[in-house]
């Protein structure tokens, strides 16, 4: 049984030495089943991926890089977000013409405080969920784009009083289910 097996690859090795020689093309399959790649004489590598798009070349040693980096950019903006709005808070308030501190102003207060990391806390299994079924690396890019356009958002407030608060609040819970998409798919596939 062994013998068989060994006698095959010998073989499937041989042929594929022979379709390189012949300058034919060989598809090649990994063990996982997702890539397909086509290697050809000249040693260029194409091929696609089954979710969707396509590589133009194997995945070098700066693909690592460029990915690590890219979401550990998402990452920070995420938590950046989350942790530097107390500090902006008083122009904030100032820049809408409201008082926090009053009684009847209170909850804005607390809602733009808090609904961002109530948000990413309560959504964080779902969205990896959704993140495993779709693809992590889409469910990334999405959530890094429409964050981002939040953040843009946040900034073009134009209301001023409660109408200025609750836009405020609106555009905090999106980005907090944005940053839950970020957060969610930060471990990305390297091999």
């Amino acid at each position: 049984m062994q013998d068989t097996k060994a006698i095959e690859a010998k073989e499937a090795r041989k042929e594929l030495q022979d379709a390189l020689q012949n300058g034919q093309q060989r598809m090649t399959q990994r063990e996982t089943g997702t890539i397909k790649e086509v290697a050809s004489i000249d040693g260029q590598v194409g091929g696609s991926v089954a979710g969707g798009g396509n590589t133009t070349g194997m995945v070098g040693p700066r693909y690592k890089w460029s990915v690590l980096s890219n979401t550990t950019l998402g990452v920070l903006m995420a938590t950046i977000n989350a942790s530097s709005l107390i500090i902006a808070l008083p122009a904030i308030f100032r820049g809408i013409k409201l008082n926090p501190l009053n009684p009847a102003n209170f909850t804005y207060l607390l809602w733009i405080l808090m609904g961002y990391l109530l948000v990413t806390a309560v959504l964080v299994v779902t969205v990896g969920k959704i993140g495993d079924m779709y693809g992590r690396v889409k469910m990334y890019n999405a959530g890094f784009a429409i964050f981002t356009l939040g953040s843009i958002g946040l900034s073009a407030v134009w209301s001023h009083g409660a109408a200025g608060a609750i836009e405020i609040i609106v555009i905090r819970l999106i980005q907090g289910v944005e940053a839950c998409q970020v957060s969610c798919s930060e471990r990305p596939d390297l091999e």
